[in-house]
């Protein structure tokens, strides 16, 4: 079994889930500062998830110097 790249719907769940998670960290935040940092945290995970899956396609598209 191979290596698989991450598939465009886990980038873009990723991508959704931080948007969801920065949403309730924003609407939380005057009240509850805790969970509101918990969940910009989480957001940021998810944000990276995202980003790791983007440049990881990229890399993929560039050529390759060391096949010469």
């Amino acid at each position: 079994m191979g290596y698989s790249f991450m598939g465009r719907r886990v980038i873009v769940w990723s991508a959704v889930i931080g948007v969801v998670f920065a949403v309730i960290g924003l609407v939380l935040r005057p009240s509850n500062i805790d969970f509101a940092v918990g969940a910009f945290l989480l957001a940021l995970g998810a944000f990276s998830l995202a980003g790791y899956g983007l440049l990881e396609g990229l890399a993929d598209r560039l050529p390759n110097r060391s096949k010469r």
